[in-house]
């Protein structure tokens, strides 16, 4: 089991400049990641990628996007 923080599921999706949905940021966690990473925050440990990315979303951190959308902007900050 590898151990992440969910600050670097923000640094991937920077990097990448692509907007995400959901299931596309999911696929592409479990990809750079692995499947056997557990994420923690500062108030909660040991999260799937489904459950930090569920935490980011109710934080504001991360706005979804349709699939195939193109960036509003809002993912810049």
């Amino acid at each position: 089991m590898f151990k992440a923080h969910v600050h670097e599921i923000l640094e991937m999706i920077h990097a990448s400049d692509k907007a995400y949905s959901v299931a596309e940021l999911q696929e592409a966690v479990i990809s750079h990641f692995s499947e056997d990473t557990v994420f923690n925050s500062c108030s909660i440990n040991d999260m799937s990628a489904a459950q930090a990315i569920e935490f980011l979303v109710q934080r504001g951190k991360f706005v979804p996007q349709q699939s195939g959308s193109p960036c509003c902007g809002g993912c810049g900050g």
